[in-house]
């Protein structure tokens, strides 16, 4: 856990045998966004998505509970959304009528089923989508506490740097006086000496 090097050499190595496997591919893609390369992630995501892409439903599908079903990652976001997108995609299908006339019989013998799987689906969905924004909110706040206690310490470190600037300034103007008044005292005595 928390090895990420290590993570990443066994990712790519998998990957070499099985350039397909979309949970290496989403798990690369969760260390670049972590690590702040926003972009590469952006461009692995949408490798990883590429079953989503063809259609692939059942594949992305399973794919998906496999990775809700790791210990550690039952709650994981993405994945959460991605069945979403999921089930959106699968009842925007029925519902356009893209389906074969064979798959609108199977779809029409099982109706009474798919009403209750689709509100099942809707709900799962709407769960999921109150999870993904509750938790890019918590991000979101986290974030802008990071950002203002930063913004605190550079404040703090300027306001020190200036105190010490003026402190030292004081120190220089100090002995400054004290040089002077001590060389006139000199210059006193002298002049009383000759």
């Amino acid at each position: 856990m928390g090895n990420r090097d290590c993570a990443k050499k066994l990712y790519d190595t998998i990957l070499e045998v099985y350039p397909r496997f979309t949970d290496c591919l989403l798990r690369l893609d969760c260390m670049l966004r972590d690590r702040g390369h926003e972009a590469d992630a952006i461009k692995m995501f949408d490798k990883g998505n590429i079953h989503l892409k063809k259609r692939e439903w059942v594949f992305a599908q399973k794919k998906y509970e496999k990775v809700m079903g790791m210990p550690g990652l039952k709650n994981d976001p993405y994945a959460f959304l991605s069945m979403g997108n999921i089930f959106m995609s699968n009842l925007a299908s029925v519902a356009s009528g893209t389906s074969s006339p064979s798959e609108k019989k199977k779809h029409h013998n099982s109706l009474s089923f798919d009403k209750e799987t689709v509100s099942d689906y809707e709900k799962f969905c709407g769960d999921t989508l109150t999870k993904a924004s509750y938790h890019l909110e918590f991000e979101r706040q986290k974030e802008e506490k990071r950002r203002l206690e930063i913004e605190t310490q550079c404040k703090l470190l300027r306001e020190y740097e200036e105190r010490v600037a003026r402190e030292q300034e004081e120190a220089r103007v100090k002995e400054d006086d004290l040089r002077r008044r001590h060389e006139a005292i000199q210059l006193k005595q002298d002049e009383r000496l000759k």
